[in-house]
């Protein structure tokens, strides 16, 4: 019942303020407009290795934006949680360019992770498909469920790590640090959190909105929608605990 009204309250105050929306609206239209550049850059590129530097240099500036963006999110989700009545703009984007490298290198880390597990599980599902000479289907699943028990045990203990380091200022450290710890006090909870926002926003993508635009609407709704939900609550979540 308690979450049952903690998300009724962020919703309810989603819809009070729709500025929520437009941090990540606006990342959103960076990307796209960036990502045709880069391809218009991807076509002068005469060597592997230049091209290797422009996508390396191309995902960072991609990841630092978010990281601002995000900051300014979760800025303005920190101001419309206090009793004062009128947002503090300057307090705000002060705070978030103060976040902003803490969110980056956080983004980084889990980046970088999920490439290692990718790898990782890649490996262990074709060295044991070797092994017992599967066909492709139950490596692909041994695949799976390598990489989903790597999420369970390992990225799940970063849930609350960005909230964290911009509603309080804290270091990369010292955020993971207490996001690891809350998340071991409620472990089942943030568990069912992850699902729930991972299933709304799956059925977006790839169920309700495909036959009318595709994918692309439903990534759309989720960045307007859906992530500035998840971040509103998550904040909620973390005032209650």
């Amino acid at each position: 019942m308690k979450q049952a009204g903690l998300i009724y309250t962020t919703w309810k105050q989603f819809y009070k303020h729709p500025f929520l929306i437009l941090p990540l609206t606006i990342f959103l239209v960076f990307f796209i407009w960036f990502s045709k550049l880069s391809v218009t850059i991807n076509h002068t590129l005469t060597n592997n290795f230049t091209l290797i530097l422009w996508l390396t240099l191309f995902t960072l500036i991609i990841l630092a934006v978010l990281a601002f963006l995000g900051s300014v999110l979760i800025s303005y989700i920190k101001e419309i949680q206090s009793i004062k009545k009128k947002i503090n703009f300057k307090s705000l984007f002060s705070n978030a360019i103060k976040s902003t490298p803490h969110v980056f290198f956080i983004i980084i880390i889990i980046h970088l992770s999920f490439i290692a597990l990718g790898i990782v599980a890649t490996a262990l599902a074709f060295f044991i498909g070797k092994i017992f000479n599967l066909p492709i289907a139950p490596a692909q699943f041994l695949f799976y469920l390598f990489y989903v028990t790597g999420l369970l045990s390992t990225f799940i203990f970063a849930t609350y790590a960005v909230n964290i380091t911009v509603l309080t200022n804290s270091s990369v450290f010292t955020s993971l640090k207490v996001s690891i710890k809350k998340v071991k006090e409620n472990y089942l909870e943030t568990l069912a959190i992850l699902i729930i926002f991972f299933l709304i926003s799956a059925f977006f993508e790839d169920y309700l909105l495909y036959s009318i635009g595709g994918s692309t609407l439903g990534t759309y709704l989720n960045h307007l929608f859906i992530y500035p939900l998840f971040f509103l609550f998550l904040t909620k979540y973390l005032e209650r605990k």
